[in-house]
């Protein structure tokens, strides 16, 4: 029993962090309930309400967070002889690790985060796992509800549950409040669009024209501009809505100049809805560089010669042959041997990598682009360059990254099912758990986990230092 209580404190010192939001997993069987689900208190008094959990079976860990109106209720501080102000933890489950217990008056906010550690054994059934004590301050109705709750048994799994709130009214004797409904947001509803869907090739790049969510179709009129510096269109071909039909349309424009390419066409006895492919624009490469795809004119004509309302979505073309390279290193938390890091370009034609030892990694032969690289190990949070620009015929070097150890159920967040899995290996070797790589499941491991609870990936780096 010393040791358990020597980590815990040990783990609290270090692991002063907030709990994660998670959502509420459902399922038939374990409940999560705040009861009594309904009273009424007077200004100045006070009361309680209990979570409790029913039905559950290996119970190891759990996170909470729950909310009520600070305007109307204040938490009454469980231990009086702690900072800050705590709720009561209920003996069912033991508090081996207690990573957060804390209630906040001001924001109106709950969280408690703790573990069992091995060996002691998971519980199974009905208990209640805390008790809050209320006061009321002002007259009003308040609801004390999850925000986030997560179950967990040995395994570090997560246990389904449903969950019911409470609500607590305080009186002085003035009828309450009638709350003001909330209007359901009405969601918005997508137009028709000009779009246009690019493929690089091997020194030329296709790009089709589409028009979507578009009823009545019937007749086209479009000039699309790009910088010839950088490439050269050389064709120009009608797409599926029009060689679908080749006895019920008419192309009348279908020409390239030096910047643009324009292209028209109608139908002639019938019209068309949906998703349709007016055109394909080939073009080949000219130089390094990317050229915009800007919209000069758009026109839409539906079968009675109206105009059908539309917006036009630009693009940009990149040429495939302009080569690069990417640079960098990348290392694991916790560990001297860097190795294996798996990095992966995103829209990109190179193949993903592996570091080295020393945590450097390449790419070669890269074409001129913008990229995502994302970085990913066992047991760590992923990261992720984004929007990183890559100049033809040069090397670009990524900003050194360290990869923040915890992850082991691999979520990629660091939550009560880290700490639980640490707990129940602690002491071990199981490499599940071993996030140093030095054999043993000791209190490193567990270190890192409280250090990063909380954090979640894929962490968003930048792509210069």
């Amino acid at each position: 029993m010393r040791e358990f209580r020597i980590w815990a404190i040990t783990l609290s010192i270090v692991a002063l962090v907030a709990a994660l939001p998670l959502a509420h997993a459902l399922a038939a069987g374990t409940t999560a309930q705040l009861t009594p689900a309904t009273q009424t208190v007077s200004v100045g008094e006070t009361t309680t309400v209990a979570l409790a959990v029913q039905d559950v079976e290996n119970l190891y860990g759990y996170e909470v967070e729950i909310a009520y109106d600070p305007a109307v209720l204040e938490v009454v501080d469980a231990d009086g002889s702690a900072a800050g102000v705590q709720v009561a933890l209920g003996s069912w489950l033991e508090a081996d690790f207690v990573f957060q217990n804390e209630a906040d008056n001001t924001l109106g906010t709950i969280a408690c985060v703790l573990s069992q550690l091995s060996p002691r054994p998971a519980v199974s059934g009905s208990g209640e796992l805390l008790t809050i004590t209320f006061r009321g301050v002002a007259a009003g109705t308040s609801e004390v509800r999850f925000t986030d709750l997560t179950l967990a048994n040995k395994d570090g799994i997560l246990i389904s549950s449903t969950s019911q709130d409470a609500q607590i009214e305080v009186s002085d004797g003035s009828p309450p409040a009638t709350p003001t409904p909330t209007p359901t947001p009405v969601p918005p509803v997508s137009g028709t669009a000009f779009t246009l869907h690019t493929t690089d090739m091997n020194g030329q790049t296709l790009v089709e024209v589409w028009v979507e969510n578009v009823q009545n179709f019937y007749s086209v009129d479009f000039t699309l501009a790009f910088d010839p510096s950088i490439v050269q269109a050389y064709n120009i071909a009608e797409g599926s809505a029009f060689t679908d039909y080749p006895s019920q349309c008419v192309v009348t424009e279908s020409s390239i100049g030096y910047g643009f390419a324009q292209f028209a066409g109608h139908m002639v006895c019938i019209a068309q809805d949906g998703d349709l492919h007016l055109a394909t624009i080939t073009f080949s490469d000219v130089s390094c560089g990317t050229s915009p795809l800007t919209w000069q004119e758009t026109q839409l004509e539906d079968n009675a010669g109206d105009p059908i309302s539309h917006t036009a979505q630009d693009g940009s073309i990149t040429p495939y042959a302009c080569s690069a390279e990417i640079t960098g290193h990348a290392m694991l938390e916790g560990r001297g041997d860097h190795s294996d890091i798996e990095i992966s370009l995103v829209d990109g034609v190179a193949e993903d990598t592996l570091t080295a030892a020393d945590g450097e990694y390449t790419f070669s032969d890269v074409p001129e682009d913008v990229y995502d690289l994302i970085l990913s190990h066992d047991l760590y949070l992923s990261a992720r360059f984004e929007g990183c620009s890559v100049s033809g015929g040069e090397t670009t070097t990524m900003p050194d990254v360290t990869l923040i150890a915890g992850d082991l159920d691999g979520n990629n967040v660091i939550d009560i099912s880290d700490l639980v899995i640490g707990g129940t290996h602690f002491g071990g070797t199981s490499a599940a758990a071993d996030l140093t790589a030095d054999g043993h499941v000791n209190i490193f491991d567990i270190v890192l986990i409280g250090k990063n609870f909380g954090l979640t990936g894929p962490v968003i780096l930048e792509c210069t230092p």
